[in-house]
């Protein structure tokens, strides 16, 4: 199901807002990542579809960037795009940087920046705080890619929303 347009910059911050405001101090109950069938019974990972992060009874968060830093986020499980034909599943828990999030809290949300020489800002860049950990979702290129940190990196940031009890 194809919903909605991607976000630009100037919305960003309010969109994540709204999406993750109602979230904060949820658990995580799993996360899962899409992968595209490029020919009968076979599957590879597609970045190009959100990442889907589920927390307490099921409610979920759906995450994609593409190309020019334009977000796509979501509260339910619908796509950025069409994938014409092609069968697309979605696969649980799959990303080692994450592995140590379910059952964690989210307290912490930032947008961020990447900054390169002689351009202006990217705000392409989200962090997510479980307590014990940061995990980005990022752009590159023109799809999604992920990292975990033990501390926040030091990047141009907008805080969105945060509680009082994180680890930073």
């Amino acid at each position: 199901m194809v919903k909605g347009s991607l976000i630009e910059r100037s919305e960003k911050f309010n969109a994540l807002c709204r999406v993750f405001t109602p979230l904060i101090g949820a658990t995580l109950s799993r996360y899962e990542t899409a992968q595209l069938e490029y020919e009968p019974g076979k599957w590879d990972d597609w970045s190009d579809f959100p990442i889907r992060f589920y927390f307490g009874s099921e409610q979920v968060v759906s995450i994609a960037w593409n190309h020019s830093e334009a977000l796509w986020i979501r509260d339910d499980l619908s796509y950025p795009f069409s994938p014409s034909n092609l069968g697309v599943r979605w696969v649980e828990n799959s990303l080692p940087c994450f592995s140590k999030l379910r059952g964690e809290r989210l307290v912490d949300v930032t947008l961020g920046a990447t900054l390169f020489s002689g351009f202006p800002k990217m705000w392409d860049r989200i962090f997510l705080c479980f307590g014990s950990a940061w995990v980005e979702v990022f752009l590159a290129g023109d799809e999604n890619a992920y990292r975990s940190h033990t501390v926040l990196p030091e990047v141009d940031m907008m805080h969105i929303l945060k509680t009082s009890n994180r680890k930073s």
